[in-house]
């Protein structure tokens, strides 16, 4: 399951790039401080997306969807119902779904 994240997977998730990221570790938005770092370097998942839709950074609108997806397809305990989208076989984080697949997924995502 998908509880916490590199900084290379924040990356990918929000869209933007690595460096950016470790800018935003640095630099509070509107008094918003990036969400605190593991011993590994590691944020949780929810409290990202959290922080990246009340400082609207990133170009990833659908960073919520991508990271319920993910928990939704990831290996173990799965809904009899849930499917991956085709894309994201593997490795969700990589890339993202198209419209018409996160169309299709979100009912199992809410």
């Amino acid at each position: 399951m998908m509880d916490d994240l590199s900084l290379s997977d924040v990356a990918r998730l929000a869209r933007g790039s690595r460096p950016v990221v470790t800018m935003w570790t640095k630099h509070p938005k509107d008094g918003l401080r990036f969400p605190e770092q593991d011993a590994e370097g590691r944020v949780d998942a929810d409290e990202l997306v959290d922080w990246l839709e009340a400082t609207g950074r990133g170009n990833n609108p659908d960073a919520r969807t991508e990271v319920a997806l993910h928990r939704a397809t990831s290996p173990g305990p799965r809904r009899a119902n849930s499917r991956p989208c085709s894309q994201h076989q593997g490795s969700p984080m990589r890339r993202s779904c198209s419209q018409a697949e996160l169309k299709r997924i979100r009912p199992l995502a809410q």
